[in-house]
Parts: C-alpha cells; structure tokens; sequence
C-alpha cells in the first residue's frame, strides 16, 4: 500500500503573488516551500493552490530535494 500524499494549502491574495510564484517557481516546474519539518526526499506531495478569484488548482509531485533557506 503506498503512503497517502503530503497535502500543503496555499493562498494567493492577489495576481502578483500569483505570478510571482509562477516565476520564481512553476516555470522551473519547482515549488519552494518553507517548513520547520519538510517531508522526506520521495514523499508525494499535493499542493492546492487557491487563487484570488478563489478558484482551486492542485498541483501534484514529488519531494525531490532540500534546500537551505
């Protein structure tokens, strides 16, 4: 039996911070999230990404590596 996705909710209060994500991550087909405990490299992860116009996208992948802040 394989182990149920991490799931990470994450809000976007305006179209800014929406492309700003979108640069700095998605377009690397990346996401960088801080976490005082992050999952272990290999864990699936789902990520719901709610937009300001409240609009739900789910993102899935996996933990492919650990970056220092």
């Amino acid at each position: 039996m394989s182990a149920l996705p991490v799931s990470v909710k994450l809000r976007c209060a305006s179209w800014e911070q929406v492309e700003a994500i979108y640069k700095r991550d998605l377009i690397r087909n990346a996401l960088f999230l801080k976490s005082g405990n992050p999952p272990a490299v290999g864990t699936l992860v789902t990520v719901e990404l709610t937009l300001p116009s409240d609009t739900v996208v789910s993102i899935k992948g996996v933990v492919a590596e650990h970056v220092a802040a």
